[in-house]
This record gives structure tokens, sequence and C-alpha cells, in this order.
């Protein structure tokens, strides 16, 4: 069963303060109203790019290094638009990251033990992908292309013809 609450009686005065505060009919200041990251405009700055750059360079993602400096990926999107010095050094900063992984994958295989292989070759697995992504000219699969070319220097015999052909019917005929 619930139990009964108090009832509270207010005088006048107090009645008047709380209805005031209520409407916020005070002329104080406002509290200040939380804006998300991704709704805030902030501006590039070099200290900021070296901030997600070196945590890059650390082995933190893009995501990861945006959620721990709190600022947005849209944020960071926008200034590599902008920035186009600022968009070289997070591509050269994810090559760095995926030799990170390849890091990490040796770190794993050494440590590998006959308890660990399976969980350890769903790690091997997952950290080559990325590496593969992040540096495809470095870890990405090699592709071989086996092609034959063939080269013609002069007209094809098809086109001899065709121009014979074509300078016998230009020619006035010689029966008349």
């Amino acid at each position: 069963m619930a139990k009964k609450l108090p009832k509270i009686t207010l005088s006048a005065a107090e009645k008047k303060a709380a209805i005031d505060a209520a409407k916020n009919i005070d002329s104080g200041p406002s509290p200040a109203k939380y804006t998300p990251a991704h709704k805030r405009r902030i501006e590039f700055s070099d200290q900021m790019a070296d901030q997600i750059i070196e945590l890059m360079v650390e082995g933190y993602d893009l995501v990861k290094a945006c959620h721990l400096l709190d600022i947005s990926r849209m944020v960071v999107y926008r200034w590599m638009d902008e920035v186009p010095s600022f968009k070289t050094r997070c591509a050269r900063a994810r090559e760095a990251l995926a030799d990170y992984d390849a890091f990490r994958i040796a770190e794993i295989a050494e440590k590998a033990t006959a308890d660990s292989a399976q969980a350890d070759r769903v790690k091997l697995a997952a950290l080559q992908w990325l590496a593969s992504k992040r540096a495809p000219k470095v870890y990405g699969d090699k592709i071989e292309i086996d092609a034959t070319v063939e080269v013609n220097r002069g007209p094809s015999e098809q086109l001899l013809t065709f121009l014979d052909m074509a300078e016998r019917l230009s020619k006035p005929s010689s029966s008349n």
C-alpha cells in the first residue's frame, strides 16, 4: 500500500516565488544549453589537427580519436574538405595505423597458444582485413594481371581490301 505524503502548504509569497521560477521570469542569466558535439561549429586549428593525427599514429582510428577529443566526426570530415593538407595528413595517419595493425598481428601471432588459437585466428583475420583497407598498396591483396596485347603497326587486311575495292569503284570504266 502506498504511503501518503503530507500536504505542503505554501504562503502567498512562496507560491508567487515558485510560479515566477517556473515561468523563468527571473531576469538572471539563463542556464547554458548543452550543444552536442556534432552541432557545434568548431573551427579548424593546427593544435586540434595535431592531436587527431597523434592519436591515429598511436593506434586509435578516427572514430575513437574523435570520441576521446569530444569532437564530431562530421567536423573532422568538414575540415578534410576545407583543408587539403589536413586530409593528406589524415591519409598518412591511416597508413601509420595500418603499420600499427601489422605490429599487433605479429604480437598476437607470437603470443598464440593452442588454447587461444581459435580466438587469435579471429583477431588476426580482423586486423589483416583492417590493414588491407587502411593501406591497400602495402597490405592489400596483390593483383596479378595476365593479358595479351596485340599491336598493329600498319593497316589491317580488311582495311587494305576495303581501300582496294574503293579505288577500283572510283575509277571510270574503260568500256566506253
